[in-house]
């Protein structure tokens, strides 16, 4: 802060906590940095009493979210426990089945929960501020009838139209759309822009769950928003302005003001004294100089 003695000349003062010219200040979140999901997909041929063995296995991979198929449970419900909550599809006749199954720290984040048939269902999560889409389909075989496996393809059809860049990545079987062809058991489908946020993805065999089926999980990087906090200002004088006439009228302001407060300053400490003229000097400062 630069202050005007009774001779008109410009000398320093130090910076005390009561003077101090308000800022503008930015602030990050420290923490920020990609957040790392682990998702995963399972064929377990039946949950029946398998229940707890499949949260054990999740929670032992560090598994955040996962799909699964062939449930074989009947009816749509949703499940909690051991620090997962699963939503699942069903008939009911107990054939075929998937599920969608979120860490208990993810359940919250849920905003929708969409089953279209015994074999496709969907979910929508925030993750790090971005809606995900997670879709767990179990695609028909060779044994059910052209009409049934018209009936799953569109459903994934409807499905499809909720779901960003879905056209893209899927078509018949894998890859473009075409007949009959060669097959995939277990894979994870994500969008071709999303790849570099896929790490690590491998298959875990010889899990409890299921003897032909492998676990397939892969680690999928978020990016954590930095949350801004909002900028502080405060109103500064322009001291640019201290020159020609100004520099005469400032003085003048904070002789006069200081002759005012003379017994107050004499009676007062020296820390007093300061944060008087400082005060004095500011208030001058501001009607003669203006702020912004």
């Amino acid at each position: 802060i630069e202050a005007v003695d009774s001779d008109g000349h410009l000398r320093s003062c130090p910076r005390l906590g009561v003077v101090d010219e308000g800022r503008r200040t930015r602030s990050y979140d420290k923490s920020a940095g990609p957040r790392r999901i682990r998702v995963g997909s399972w064929n377990v041929r039946s949950l029946t009493r398998k229940l707890l063995k499949l949260c054990d296995t999740l929670g032992r991979h560090k598994v955040d979210i996962a799909c699964f198929q062939e449930t074989k449970w009947k009816g749509s419900r949703a499940r909690e426990g051991n620090g997962y909550m699963m939503w699942y599809s069903g008939s009911s006749n107990a054939r075929n089945g998937v599920g969608i199954i979120l860490a208990g720290r993810l359940k919250d984040n849920v905003v929708r929960v969409t089953r279209r048939r015994d074999s496709i269902m969907a979910i929508l999560v925030v993750i790090e501020g971005e809606t995900t889409n997670v879709i767990s389909a179990y695609a028909p075989q060779v044994g059910p009838s052209d009409a049934e496996k018209k009936r799953f393809w569109d459903a994934l059809d409807e499905l499809r139209t909720d779901t960003q860049g879905f056209t893209e990545v899927l078509g018949l079987e894998i890859g473009t759309r075409k007949e009959w062809g060669s097959q995939q058991i277990d894979y994870l489908l994500v969008r071709r822009g999303d790849l570099r946020a896929c790490k690590d993805c491998r298959a875990y065999p010889g899990e409890a769950c299921s003897s032909q089926h492998r676990l397939v999980i892969m680690d999928e990087l978020f990016e954590r928003r930095r949350h801004r906090r909002e900028a502080t200002r405060r109103p500064r004088i322009l001291w640019k302005n201290l020159k020609g006439e100004a520099v005469e009228t400032l003085r003048a302001t904070v002789v006069e003001r200081l002759a005012a407060l003379e017994e107050v300053m004499s009676a007062s400490g020296a820390d007093q004294m300061w944060n008087t003229l400082a005060r004095v000097m500011k208030d001058a400062a501001k009607e003669s100089l203006e702020v912004a």
